[in-house]
């Protein structure tokens, strides 16, 4: 009977030791992938703000802004199926969008009021200069 046991304790150790070892690799392996995708997504938005930085001063003419910057969006290697660019401006009392562009269709979204916080939320807080979402 001591065999038993002892043959049920050493089993029951090595499945322990077995699931601590598995359980921790899993976990790193899952924080080493977070931190890579982390870091490929802060590089995209660095790269997107760089380009949006470079057609800064061409506000003036908005036919001519959307046009450089839907190109640009078309060219750029890190544009994906999935990403989403919005680009509005406040006229008065309402949010005017120049540009939506969502799973690569293009398209220019009705114009809302601004009193709508409700909708376009993220848009409302870049407008009035804030961030996040």
């Amino acid at each position: 009977m001591k065999n038993r046991q002892r043959l049920g304790l050493l089993i029951l150790t090595m499945t322990t030791f077995s699931v601590v070892v598995a359980g921790t690799g899993i976990y790193f392996l899952y924080q080493t992938a977070l931190q890579q995708e982390q870091g490929r997504l802060v590089d995209k938005a660095k790269r997107q703000a760089r380009s949006l930085e470079a057609l800064k001063g061409k506000e003036e003419n908005e036919e001519a802004l959307v046009k450089t910057l839907t190109e640009t969006l078309k060219a750029s290697p890190e544009s994906s199926k999935t990403g989403e660019i919005l680009l509005a401006k406040r006229d008065g009392d309402r949010i005017v969008f120049l540009l939506s562009q969502r799973n690569n269709q293009t398209s220019t979204p009705n114009p809302i009021p601004l009193v709508q916080q409700d909708r376009a939320e993220p848009t409302h807080k870049a407008i009035a200069g804030e961030s996040g979402s």
